[in-house]
């Protein structure tokens, strides 16, 4: 089974990221991947995409330091809502512990795509 697929159907991942050209990046490459995208430029309007969306978000890939809200408060709040969801974090800074502590995973940037495909897989 193709690792993009779940029963045949091809999981959800809410991208929220502040910058716009990772925003569209992340977007491109998990497309491409086989991977259906819900985008968000910030965490506030991330929750709000993921309460409007029909059906579950199976991973939430998220900067830690966003405006409005930041990462690991939109992975507080969707995983509470959402407890199945997998959350990964990314930053271009040391937020590891964070990731750690909350049993996420973490991903340092400046990054290369296969590492985010990689790391996509294992996490779902």
């Amino acid at each position: 089974m193709e690792t993009s697929k779940l029963n045949g159907t091809a999981k959800q991942v809410l991208i929220a990221e502040d910058e716009p050209a990772i925003r569209s990046l992340l977007q491109k490459f998990l497309g491409m991947w086989g991977y259906r995208t819900l985008v968000a430029s910030n965490g506030k309007e991330a929750l709000q995409l993921a309460e409007q969306h029909h059906g579950d978000v199976d991973l939430l890939l998220t900067d830690v330091t966003m405006p409005e809200m930041d990462g690991q408060e939109l992975a507080d709040k969707l995983t509470k809502k959402q407890p199945f969801v997998k959350v990964i974090l990314m930053s271009g800074f040391s937020h590891m512990q964070i990731a750690l502590r909350s049993g996420w995973t973490f991903i340092q940037k400046p990054f290369k795509p296969a590492v985010v495909k990689e790391t996509i897989e294992k996490a779902l």
